[in-house]
């Protein structure tokens, strides 16, 4: 009967000891955030995964926390920082964080009817951690603006090319601009359209030196994917 009220207690203890681990840990992320933000070069936007010591978690009740930046690497998105107590109970920790890597994409901030033309009131942006954005959704502001809603969206979702026309259609034989993308370059070319697509529609161009290419139509202009 003792060994197991000592058990208990034990375990009492120890779960006790375990969670108020965990709950306290955000008081030093929320500050280490706070000092990392402040740092020159860094966006205020940015987010950080924060490795804190299990010794600085179980001291880091404190009134004034001081942060001071020990390294940081060459590309400028990991650091290690020193946090020292400094107060009745002084005590000092070294942890190492990362900056996150994010890719910024636009949502519906309310839900859209078909038919209505997108204005800056009716997008909301949002940051995806690490995030593989598809190429259907469209990633540049300025070329939601002034399309129209082909379909219903919700609040919340990405916009889609396939969701969203240009509010003028665009018509067989019309001239237009062709954009080749590749990685570390841009080539921009003039052509001709050989059939009636909508925005996010696949387009059939004859360029001026006569070539056919495929691509896809963003607003007035073609990027050129397949060729």
């Amino acid at each position: 009967m003792y060994m197991l009220i000592v058990m208990s207690a034990l375990l009492f203890f120890c779960t006790n000891s375990v969670a108020t681990e965990i709950n306290d840990s955000p008081y030093l992320i929320e500050a280490a955030t706070r000092y990392l933000k402040s740092l020159p070069d860094i966006n205020s936007d940015a987010h950080f995964k924060i490795m804190i010591p299990l010794t600085a978690q179980k001291n880091n009740h404190c009134k004034d926390l001081k942060f001071s930046l020990l390294s940081k690497n060459t590309q400028g998105n990991s650091f290690r920082l020193e946090v020292f107590c400094d107060d009745a109970n002084s005590w000092q920790s070294i942890f190492n964080t990362y900056i996150i890597n994010q890719k910024k994409y636009y949502v519906a901030a309310h839900d859209l009817e078909e038919g209505k033309v997108i204005s800056d009131a009716d997008i909301a942006v949002l940051h995806e951690h690490n995030a593989l954005l598809s190429t259907a959704i469209i990633s540049n502001k300025e070329k939601i603006l002034g399309l129209t809603v082909l379909k219903a969206i919700q609040k919340g979702n990405a916009f889609l090319r396939s969701d969203l026309k240009s509010a003028r259609g665009l018509m067989m034989g019309q001239p237009i601009k062709i954009i080749s993308r590749g990685k570390g370059f841009q080539i921009t070319n003039q052509g001709k359209l050989l059939n009636n697509p909508t925005n996010g529609q696949f387009a059939r161009v004859e360029t001026s030196s006569k070539k056919l290419v495929t691509g896809i139509v963003e607003g007035t202009s073609v990027v050129d994917i397949l060729n």
